[in-house]
């Protein structure tokens, strides 16, 4: 069997001895449990003043609602247990007829409670808030409503729980009107002026109850409500006349994004205080996925688009607000889908209200709208579709005019990543070096602060002339007289770490020269060549050949340097490298014609040899100087010299008197000091083949060793040397060159014929005996009519 609803009726008398009100049961009244009897008589005695309703609940889950008038006090007692359908009448509506539910309760705020909601907006969201936290842990204070007239005390009732979630709305106890509020255990309690309570009693407000004043008193407590964003937007709505719509089951039971997507939907202008909820509130991601479920990320997008032009209030401290709580969203990780859409919208209000205005914000101006690139990109085509035309038709105009003014349409083009940039860039690098403009460019550029744009100029004023001649140098004496200028010469030094080489080296140039006093001194040629390439290029004598061939031009503007220069040259770059640049002809000239043979000729000589790109004669040349050494060191033989130095000799002609004479001598004193009786191919080469420069250092040589007296006394003492080479010298080879006869004829008179002044008979015969042992009869009687020859 089902539970009973039970129907009470109680008359209402008065008490002789304390005239109180209390209430006696009416006859006929089915009996109420012993335990509940008490209960019941106090909720009666507190809810029987005429015209009040009243809703409690009993101690043991039951229910009762009261209503009393002409003396009497109608009562329903539901017990624990009964039925509580979702949509039946609201408590506060259990007694008006027809009652429809919730619906009922809908459409009753908003006509009476929404009329009382206008009509008391001060007090509204502190009375919501109140009510609220009445639902809290732990539970809020009572709510004491003060109102001349109980049905006023009804209305804010029915304002409550037509604003709370439907189960909170059914669970709300009230009493319309009462006397005696200290008894009544219900939350909100409806009094007028006659009841016995101090309205103003400080320990009262302060600690027992939260007073609502309707009657000439202070009104709802004062501040109160300020961080409640529930209570904010579903007054809000009261005070547009719409109803808020309960939230959807999972939502939570005070859920923010249905209230802010119907205030955003309110066919009204953008405010800060009623649309922008505060970062505290929004920067939990989750309260954004339910929004944007909710609808309310597409509406506030809407909202904003709609307000993007130069409407009042375009700089409000909600949308500065809202701007914040965007960032917040997106350092807390919300998800891209919602904070692109909500910076995006944000972003274009700004701009919009800024070119109204004429001036473009800058980063901070935009409040860290966190705009990632893809969207800056989109916000830019926009942009750039509404704004390009005016605003390249405006910087064109503007370009013939004085430098200041270029500022404001260049500026918009080069946050737009417009082509007309280009045209300003030309301008500006064509005003820098002019006397009369270049101030003024440089103050243009430090406004516009925009290291794309100075990029741009930099690019222009270091782009190299096409080849060597009087353009290039021009170029970079325009570019030394920039540097040098000011205030241009600080704007480039302020710009070196993105400017060209040629830029870098022209500001290296002017400190460079700054610290010698006279005009026209400090470094040049290749002494400026290796202070910017230690300095700017190539530290370490290691870097790239774009760098060097860049330094070379710069340096050298209409040729190259004078090979004497060279050797400079390579104290500071790597000379491989200066071939790559571009330095072969240097390169070549030196290596062709050194001024000394030293270890930075044999190393460069070494290094160069196998290097693609280099000239033949020139490659012959270092094979020739790196084969000298070789031969000295004995690293390759003198038979193998014979055939790799003449052919060397002849692949590198005409050579030039110092590399001829150098490796001339060389091989020369090599074969002076080389028993030929033993290298036949060696001998066969100086006889029949070498030049005559080869032959002439050989006599040289000889002669120069022979000079000593020393010398010449061992060779008479040495009858096989002297054989051998009067077998060398005398030789009568049909082949033989003639310059070598020549030499070979002077040698042996000078040589041999001074040694045999030192020979006494015995040690003659001896080399006779030897040239008969090595070479026959022939040599022996040859040997014997030169002594008789000379001795004549």
């Amino acid at each position: 069997m089902g539970v009973q609803t039970r129907q009470l009726s109680y008359r209402v008398g008065e008490g002789a001895a304390t005239d109180e009100v209390f209430a006696d049961p009416g006859a006929g009244a089915p009996d109420v449990p012993d335990e509940l009897r008490d209960e019941i008589e106090l909720l009666i005695g507190v809810s029987a003043a005429p015209g009040a309703l009243s809703f409690s609940r009993l101690p043991d889950g039951g229910r009762l609602l009261c209503r009393a008038g002409d003396g009497r006090v109608q009562a329903l007692h539901l017990p624990a247990g009964a039925p509580e359908p979702a949509d039946g009448p609201l408590p506060v509506d259990a007694w008006h007829t027809p009652a429809r539910g919730r619906r009922d309760t809908a459409r009753r705020a908003g006509t009476a409670s929404a009329d009382l909601a206008r009509g008391n907006a001060a007090r509204l969201v502190p009375f919501l808030t109140d009510v609220r936290r009445l639902f809290g842990s732990p539970a809020g204070r009572p709510l004491v409503l003060a109102e001349a007239d109980p049905r006023t005390v009804e209305h804010w009732i029915a304002l409550a729980c037509a604003s709370l979630p439907g189960p909170y709305a059914r669970a709300l106890t009230f009493v319309t009107r009462t006397t005696r509020p200290h008894d009544a255990p219900q939350q909100i309690l409806g009094i007028g002026p006659e009841a016995a309570f101090d309205r103003e009693d400080p320990e009262t407000l302060a600690h027992l109850y939260r007073v609502h004043d309707g009657l000439g008193g202070p009104g709802s407590p004062p501040g109160d409500g300020r961080d409640d964003w529930w209570a904010r937007l579903t007054a809000r709505l009261w005070l547009a006349g719409v109803p808020p719509e309960p939230a959807a089951d999972g939502a939570g039971p005070f859920a923010l994004a249905p209230l802010w997507r119907q205030v955003l939907e309110l066919d009204e202008p953008f405010t800060a205080e009623g649309d922008v909820l505060p970062p505290q509130v929004l920067r939990d991601a989750g309260l954004w996925q339910a929004a944007s479920a909710a609808g309310v990320l597409a509406a506030l997008v809407e909202r904003l688009t709609g307000a993007a032009g130069p409407a009042p209030g375009g700089g409000s401290p909600g949308i500065r607000q809202l701007a914040t709580v965007c960032r917040e969203l997106h350092d807390n990780g919300a998800g891209e889908a919602i904070v692109e859409p909500l910076a995006l919208a944000l972003a274009r209000r700004r701009y919009a209200r800024a070119y109204a205005d004429g001036v473009l914000p800058r980063e901070e101006d935009l409040g860290g709208i966190p705009l990632s690139d893809a969207a800056r990109r989109r916000l830019r085509a926009e942009l750039r579709d509404t704004w390009g035309p005016r605003v390249e038709k405006d910087l064109a105009q503007r370009l013939s005019g004085p430098v200041p003014a270029w500022a404001g349409p260049l500026e918009l083009a080069l946050f737009l990543g417009m082509d007309v940039v280009d045209r300003g860039a030309d301008a500006v690098a064509a005003a820098l070096p002019d006397p009369g403009q270049g101030a003024q460019a440089v103050a243009l550029l430090d406004r516009l602060a925009d290291p794309a744009l100075d990029r741009r100029v930099l690019d222009r004023l270091g782009a190299p002339a096409s080849g060597p001649g009087p353009e290039r140098r021009r170029r970079v004496e325009d570019l030394l007289a920039l540097a040098a200028a000011r205030p241009q010469g600080t704007w480039l030094e302020r710009r070196l770490e993105y400017a060209p080489l040629a830029v870098r080296f022209a500001v290296a140039t002017v400190q460079l020269r700054s610290r010698h006093p006279a005009p026209g001194d400090g470094p040049a040629g290749g002494e400026l060549f290796a202070a910017l390439a230690a300095r700017e290029a190539v530290p370490g004598g290691r870097g790239d050949a774009r760098t060097v061939r860049e330094l070379w031009a710069f340096v050298w503007p209409d040729g190259g340097p004078d090979r004497t220069e060279v050797p400079t040259l390579l104290g500071a770059c790597d000379s491989l490298l200066l071939l790559q640049a571009g330095g072969g002809e240097a390169l070549g000239a030196w290596l062709t014609d050194p001024d000394r043979f030293d270890p930075l000729l044999l190393d460069t000589a070494t290094r160069l040899r196998t290097a693609p790109g280099l000239d033949p004669r020139v490659r012959a040349t270092a094979e020739l100087l790196v084969a000298v050494p070789a031969l000295a060191e004995g690293r390759i033989s003198l038979r193998e010299a014979v055939h790799t130095v003449p052919r060397l000799r002849r692949q590198a002609a005409p050579l030039t008197p110092a590399v001829d004479e150098h490796t001339a001598r060389n091989l020369a004193v090599w074969l002076a000091r080389t028993d030929l009786a033993r290298e036949p191919q060696a001998m066969r080469y100086l006889v029949c083949q070498a030049e005559e420069a080869v032959v002439t250092e050989y006599g040289r040589c000889v002669r120069r060793h022979y000079d000593s007296a020393d010398q010449l006394i061992t060779l008479a003492g040495n009858h096989v040397r002297t054989a051998s080479l009067f077998h060398l010298w005398f030789h009568a080879d049909e082949q033989r060159t003639a310059h070598w006869e020549r030499m070979a004829k002077n040698l042996c008179e000078e040589v041999l014929g001074r040694a045999a002044r030192h020979m006494d008979d015995a040690r003659l015969a001896a080399v006779a005996a030897r040239l008969r042992h090595d070479h026959g009869h022939t040599w022996e009687e040859a040997w014997n009519k030169w002594l008789a020859r000379i001795r004549r």
